[in-house]
């Protein structure tokens, strides 16, 4: 697969809501280059999902789009593990491993185990979902629960809108 080939298939859920952000304040690309401290092509990358913001690049988007770092930040998160879902082994190596770090992250963080107790299923419970005839494995049902999530968010945000 090229490099042009890749870039079609990125997720587009952080691309997507900060073109929605810039369009909500009615912001030129060159505005938001100005107060953030970027270059508008490198804006145009991350809106075309092109390429993933750093955590550095959304923090200074956050403060010019006057939203919580955190809710950017959650997002960017979604974006690489849906990236890596929808590359699978042509995905970067730099990639999977932030990814694997995400969901490291939330199955381990006190939190997060709490809202994943919302989803998770009992070995007993587990073997009754089933796709194709087949049951489902754990990482599958991981996989499942990380999209259902994307999905959640993504409506969120355009009830917001």
């Amino acid at each position: 697969m090229s490099n042009m080939e890749k870039r079609k298939t990125m997720s587009t859920i952080l691309g997507t809501r900060l073109k929605q952000l810039r369009s909500s304040k009615d912001l030129k690309l060159a505005e938001v280059s100005n107060r953030a401290g970027l270059t508008p092509q490198v804006i145009s990358l991350y809106e075309r999902a092109l390429r993933i913001p750093s955590v550095e690049a959304l923090s200074k988007l956050a403060r010019v789009y006057e939203v919580e770092d955190k809710e950017l930040i959650q997002i960017r998160e979604l974006t690489v593990v849906d990236t890596v879902n929808l590359l699978g082994d042509d995905a970067p190596p730099s990639m999977k491993n932030e990814r694997n770090m995400i969901l490291h992250a939330r199955n381990s963080s006190p939190s997060d185990q709490q809202e994943n107790n919302e989803y998770n299923l009992d070995d007993s419970v587990s073997q009754q979902w089933v796709v194709d005839g087949t049951p489902l494995s754990d990482e599958e049902l991981k996989d499942a629960q990380d999209y259902i999530r994307s999905i959640r968010i993504m409506r969120k945000l355009r009830e917001n809108d």
